[in-house]
């Protein structure tokens, strides 16, 4: 067991069977679902979401613990407090997550954004009101990428505000 980084660790675990490595990871989650007592008064309750990836030879370590990573993300957004094995379905996903965020970076200067313009019709006036500027990325090795895939890449990277000043002089 080692510590990656923050509230994530790794568990390098040799096993035999899946049912043997599914055992471990269903009592490693049971361990956290009782408070941890702090005193008599103070009790701390602790999430623990667990990424399984199996090994087979020739995997290389680095792309092993990004598969960890995504499966441990993946069982963050199903609520915690669970498992996940990573799976040839995490894997066509994670695949096209590592495409987006190596390509957002170089969408701006590849002039890949565009923008597309929405009229807002006012109802009771029948008519339209203003305009509402949509950001949108067309990528030549991906295609079309939704604003809910690229968008928080933009945000997490500090791309929001170049390409914001870029949107402002469209």
């Amino acid at each position: 067991l080692y510590r990656v980084g923050g509230d994530e660790f790794v568990l390098l675990v040799p096993f035999n069977s899946d049912e043997e490595i599914q055992s471990i990871a269903e009592n490693l989650v049971r361990l956290m679902e009782s408070p941890i007592e702090l005193s008599s008064l103070e009790s701390v309750w602790v999430t623990f979401s667990v990424g399984i990836r199996k090994s087979t030879l020739g995997d290389w370590p680095d792309l092993m613990m990004q598969d960890a990573t995504f499966a441990v993300q993946e069982a963050k957004k199903q609520g915690g407090n669970r498992f996940i094995s990573f799976s040839q379905e995490l894997a066509n996903q994670n695949e096209r997550v590592r495409l987006i965020a190596n390509n957002v970076v170089h969408a701006l200067a590849n002039q890949e954004y565009f923008m597309v313009y929405q009229p807002v019709y006012n109802l009771s006036t029948k008519k339209i009101t203003s305009y509402e500027a949509l950001l949108r990325w067309e990528s030549p090795i991906i295609g079309p990428v939704s604003p809910v895939e690229f968008i928080p890449l933009l945000e997490g990277n500090d791309l929001i505000i170049p390409v914001g000043r870029w949107i402002l002089r469209q």
